[in-house]
């Protein structure tokens, strides 16, 4: 439901773009991403999650668009909200009745055990990560690819790939990942935040 999504973020209504709770890089580096384009197009965005405490986790604070990200208590009612890699409503966490309030709830995802929950869809199971799905929303948003809304991105498909090693990786994956590479992002240095920058202790417990 592309026109759908697209119409709705961009009506001029405050928009709340949500990471399930516990947020990993594909959910909180999607929002971000459309938090960013959305900023673009000079659209009143948040992004948040439904923790609470409201934490980022440490792997992820490096993650482009940090301004945009509000906690539960301050995001406040939206009349758009749209959720990224949220399979079920539950996953909203204490956001959900923010959520199942809006006007419009959109609901992007790849998840084969998404439940089907808001008014619209962008949803493909067959997508390696639901950041792919979230620069196909910057694109349709006529936003330019910064290295910033890349960075966000590309966190989302380098972890939901396994660092392309699972199967759903595709040579459609790969174009994707060298086009956000094209904006020149440190892909090196994004890989050792998510996957290398472990305090001694995690080495000790292991």
């Amino acid at each position: 439901d592309w026109d759908a999504a697209v119409g709705a973020l961009t009506s001029g209504a405050p928009v709340l773009l949500l990471a399930h709770v516990s947020p990993d890089a594909d959910a909180l580096g999607s929002a971000l991403a459309a938090g960013l384009a959305l900023e673009a197009r000079g659209v009143d965005v948040a992004v948040s999650f439904g923790d609470d405490p409201f934490v980022v986790p440490r792997v992820l604070r490096t993650l482009p668009g940090a301004h945009l990200l509000v906690p539960p208590a301050e995001a406040g009612h939206r009349p758009v909200v749209a959720s990224f890699d949220v399979s079920s409503i539950q996953r909203l966490g204490v956001l959900r009745a923010a959520a199942e309030s809006a006007s419009t709830l959109i609901a992007v995802d790849h998840h084969s055990s998404y439940t089907g929950f808001g008014q619209v869809h962008l949803v493909d199971v067959k997508a390696p990560a639901t950041a792919v799905l979230a620069l196909d929303l910057v694109d349709r948003l006529g936003v330019e690819l910064t290295q910033e809304i890349a960075t966000a991105v590309y966190s989302g498909v380098v972890t939901d790939t396994g660092s392309f090693k699972y199967a759903a990786t595709t040579p459609g994956t790969h174009r994707v990942a060298a086009r956000l590479l094209e904006t020149g992002l440190p892909h090196d240095v994004i890989a050792r935040h998510i996957y290398d920058d472990e305090p001694f202790g995690v080495l000790k417990m292991l």
